[in-house]
């Protein structure tokens, strides 16, 4: 049963491998963790499928979920081209674990190396149906104008749904460029991680994230980066994806505290407590802002 896992989980990432799309284009690519999921991927499968930029191409990499997610993810792969997946690896652990997996692949495509990458949660859906077509025409301006940044760095906003699929839109979670992105990130939070997009000069300069973190990897990523003086990041204003409030970091607040701490001391040693502490108010300000200005 194992060689037959692999033998098909090879086969799909080599199919996935020799998809193309137009090569003048930016090549975007989604990947998305999953973990019995299939009743909220719905929402961000269809928030996909209504892009009116339809370029585009989702991994999904499932962590070990039961019969009935892999019969939507057959059926929904068989059913549109554009959606790939393939089981998570046991050396890869947990949701970072998957998104390694998943920059691994990209990065060993030679139609997909240089592909701009989001990591998206099955739980997370596109702002509206505009937002692709905006973040592609951002990114060809750029490369007509020979600029390839680090990251495109967009905005994210919590929502609330209720039983009847209405969303209440809560606190957005934006990125504020102060100078050089080594003092923004010093001064300010690290990006939303799923308003980000990632190039491939950032993905060469860190092709993971590290082990260690459940729940905060993408914040020490990001405080990685500063560590390089030439790092490049574009600010987008528009709001790219909305999540829903009550995921698993919502829900293991203490963890998440403790992991964002200790990457603040890995990147500022004796100086952690002052950047970690500017990060929470201007996370404040944001919140009493979505209060005051909805």
């Amino acid at each position: 049963m194992a060689d037959k896992t692999d033998q098909d989980s090879e086969l799909r990432t080599r199919h996935w491998l020799q998809q193309s799309i137009r090569m003048d284009a930016p090549q975007i690519v989604f990947v998305i963790p999953v973990l019995n999921s299939h009743a909220l991927l719905s929402h961000l499968v269809d928030s996909l499928r209504a892009q009116t930029w339809s370029d585009w191409q989702a991994l999904i990499v499932d962590g070990g979920s039961g019969e009935e997610t892999i019969c939507y993810l057959d059926q929904l792969c068989a059913n549109d081209r554009r959606f790939h997946w393939q089981p998570q690896e046991q050396h890869f652990k947990g949701i970072f674990g998957a998104m390694n997996q998943g920059m691994e692949v990209v990065a060993a495509s030679p139609t997909w190396s240089q592909a701009w990458v989001l990591f998206w949660g099955s739980d997370d859906w596109a702002a509206s149906p505009e937002v692709l077509a905006k973040v592609a025409t951002h990114l060809e301006g750029l490369a007509r104008a020979g600029r390839e940044p680090d990251l495109l760095i967009c905005r994210a906003r919590y929502a609330r749904v209720d039983a009847l699929g209405n969303h209440q839109l809560g606190r957005r979670s934006t990125f504020k460029k102060m100078g050089s992105y080594r003092s923004s990130v010093f001064l300010g939070p690290t990006p939303p991680h799923q308003g980000t997009v990632f190039g491939p000069r950032v993905r060469q300069r860190l092709p993971l994230y590290a082990e260690g973190f459940d729940l905060s990897a993408d914040v020490d990523y990001f405080l990685r980066l500063s560590r390089f003086a030439d790092a490049d990041v574009e600010v987008l204003p528009l709001d790219l994806v909305e999540m829903a409030e009550g995921g698993i970091s919502g829900q293991r607040n203490k963890q998440r505290f403790r992991e964002v701490r200790r990457a603040y001391q890995r990147r500022y040693g004796s100086l952690w407590w002052i950047s970690y502490g500017l990060r929470y108010v201007k996370r404040g300000v944001d919140a009493a802002m979505a209060v005051v200005l909805p």
